[in-house]
Formats: structure tokens, C-alpha cells, sequence
């Protein structure tokens, strides 16, 4: 069975909400704390803050700080809160998907925002057939394979690196003086790199690849080049046309020119034999 859902959507996000006892999967690069505050409250007023396992796939990156899309204190709240919260990263994230319990998945263009549940004019067909409900939830836990996790410490110092760049974006705002412009530069890149490092975590290189090659190869047959383009797009501040080094681990110019993006190398992370 489908359901059209037509905006607002809050009243039918609410009686799903009320019925999750297990588990809950969102993914949607704009989140705001109003929604994190939500969920928390609904969770730990019936008991299940400690229980229930939340999954919640995001896209960490500096504009969404600027565009005032994602509050990073959400993630926060959703950490501190909840006992069983896990948060993911993947670059290039657009889908919004809620999955209650395995047992019902809405789809559609609604965020995790006060706009995408009431003001906006959103569109999204809620799902109740298990069989295509379990096929959504493969799909979100293959684009999990390629993000990564991101823990309480790294959250709780993206929180005070967003806060930096707020400020520094309000002032460069009022002001254009080239002193102001450099430190704005400096905050934004120092910015940029704290959420690659969150996207790298501890996986190796060629770990963070090897994921991008199987889910690319798993979905259809490319050549070398094309996989190289395909991968580009994936990960796009991982492969950036300059020398990259996050947490000790070689990207950038250095991974294209490397063994890792060779048709050898790639014929492994595939799975071939050597």
C-alpha cells in the first residue's frame, strides 16, 4: 500500500513516530535542533531513549553550516540523548528517507526541518509492502558502507568549529575589510578540513575507495575511466585536483595519480582474483 503524503506531513510523521519501538532510519542532509528536540522528547517520554536504535545518515559540510540548513548542535542533542544513536556522513547525500521499525519507509523531498514537515511544499509517498520497505533499507545500508561514522568527540568539536564559522560569517557579513575576509578564509577552510576528517574517520584510503568501487561495480559494469568519474562525483572533497592528506591517509591529486585507482587495484576492491 502507498500513501500520498501532501504537506504539512507533521501529524502523520507523529503517529509513525508514536508507533516506533525498535528501531528508526533517516537519512536527509538538512537537519535543524528543533526536529532533534522532537524525536528526543517523543523517544524519551515513552521510554525508549535508552532502547530504541537510530541510524541517521547526513551530509557534513561547511555551506550547509552557512546556508543555516544543518545545525550540528542537533547532532549533538541526538548523541546525548539517545543511548543507541549512530550518525553517518556521506558527501553528495540528497535522499530523504524515514524507515519506522523496518516496517514502513516514506520517500520524498521533505529534510529534517520545520520547513520540510510544515512549510514547504513537499511531496512523499509513504511505503507500508515489506518486501519494498526491505529493499529501501538495503539501499540506505549500502549508502552507509560508503559514509562514515562519526562519535561523540568528533561531533562535539564540529559543533564548536560550526560555532566559529557562524561567527566569523556574521562578521564578514558587516564588514568587508581584508582582515576580516582572510579570517572568514581561515575559519571556512579550517572548517572544510574538520569535516573531511569526519567523512575519513580511521578508514584507510584505499578502505574508503574499495566501498565506492563495489557499490559503483554492483550497480553496473564501467570502465576504469568511468569509474574514476563516477568516484569523483562521490567524493568529491576526496578528490580534489591538489595534494590532500587527512588524518594520515593520501587523497587528492595524490590518490588519482596512485595504485589505488588503477584497473588492477580496483579489479581487487571489486572482489576479483588477482
Amino acid at each position: 500500500m502507498v500513501d500520498l503524503l501532501r504537506s504539512p506531513w507533521r501529524n502523520h510523521f507523529q503517529k509513525l513516530l508514536d508507533k516506533t519501538q525498535k528501531e528508526l532510519v533517516i537519512t536527509s542532509p538538512y537537519i535543524k535542533k528543533t526536529e532533534a528536540d522532537y524525536i528526543c522528547e517523543n523517544l524519551t517520554t515513552r521510554n525508549l531513549s535508552a532502547k530504541i536504535s537510530f541510524r541517521l545518515l547526513t551530509d557534513l559540510r561547511s555551506q550547509s553550516i552557512l546556508d543555516s540548513a544543518l545545525d550540528v548542535e542537533a547532532l549533538q542533542v541526538f548523541q546525548d540523548r539517545l543511548h543507541k544513536f549512530e550518525l553517518l556522513t556521506l558527501p553528495g547525500l540528497h535522499a530523504k528517507v524515514y524507515i519506522f521499525d523496518n516496517a514502513y519507509a516514506v520517500v520524498g523531498s521533505s529534510n529534517l526541518t520545520p520547513s520540510g514537515f510544515e512549510y514547504n511544499y513537499e511531496y512523499s509517498v509513504g511505503i507500508s509492502d515489506l518486501t519494498t520497505v526491505q529493499k529501501i533499507r538495503i539501499d540506505i545500508d549500502n549508502y552507509s558502507r560508503i559514509g562514515n561514522k562519526v562519535g561523540k568527540e568528533k561531533i562535539n568539536e564540529l559543533c564548536v568549529v560550526a560555532q566559529e564559522l557562524k561567527e566569523e560569517y556574521e562578521r564578514v557579513s558587516k564588514s568587508a575589510t581584508s582582515s576580516i575576509k582572510r579570517k572568514f578564509n581561515e575559519t571556512l577552510q579550517k572548517a572544510d578540513t574538520k569535516f573531511i576528517e569526519a567523512l575519513v574517520g580511521k578508514k584507510t584510503a584505499y578502505s574508503i575507495f574499495k566501498e565506492a568501487v563495489i557499490y559503483c561495480l554492483t550497480r553496473e559494469p564501467l570502465s576504469t575511466q568511468d569509474l574514476e568519474e563516477t568516484i569523483k562525483h562521490m567524493l568529491p572533497r576526496l578528490c580534489i585536483d591538489q595534494e590532500l592528506v587527512i588524518n594520515g591517509q593520501k587523497f587528492g591529486k595524490v590518490w588519482m595519480g596512485s595504485d589505488v585507482n588503477s584497473g588492477h587495484q580496483t579489479s581487487h576492491a571489486a572482489g576479483s582474483p588477482a
